[in-house]
């Protein structure tokens, strides 16, 4: 339900919805994570760093966590913990487009200017590689839902 509100833009709807969550399942990690995340897209960084955390103490291996907080870390001029929380958010998906870009910037920052362009490149054919990953499973879907309906359809006419 939260994920229809914040898809309809209530975003104060969502935050109830997801702090709802929280308290019903505390040691829920993507719990914690979609709060935390909503918070941060309303501003409430602090808040939203807490959240954060307490999901990542939860399952300390979660990537899309480690990218979340580094990306927070980034924002708020903190390049240093920014680019040791996207290190670590690559060392386990290395794949993670999101976290190549953010660690680009954050290597920008920092005056690695080399590594930072290599990053960033990545991160463009890992972004366009993900583009056309989604594609695929699209029309694998299509295709597969198209076999499924054609026996009802023919049935039906």
């Amino acid at each position: 339900m939260a994920a229809m509100a914040q898809a309809n833009l209530d975003y104060d709807r969502a935050v109830q919805l997801l702090e709802h969550r929280v308290a019903l399942t505390p040691n829920n990690a993507a719990a914690h994570k979609a709060i935390g995340r909503a918070y941060v897209d309303q501003g409430r960084e602090e808040i939203g760093y807490a959240e954060l955390v307490m999901a990542l103490l939860l399952d300390p291996r979660d990537a899309e966590t480690l990218t979340a907080l580094g990306q927070v870390h980034l924002a708020a001029g903190r390049t240093a913990q920014a680019i040791a929380a996207l290190e670590r958010a690559l060392a386990i998906d290395g794949s993670n487009s999101q976290a190549l870009h953010a660690l680009g910037n954050a290597l920008i920052r920092a005056g690695r200017t080399d590594e930072a362009e290599r990053r960033l490149e990545e991160s463009v054919r890992r972004q366009a590689q993900d583009i056309d990953d989604q594609r695929s499973r699209r029309t694998a879907a299509m295709l597969s839902l198209s076999v499924f309906l054609q026996p009802m359809v023919s049935a039906m006419g």
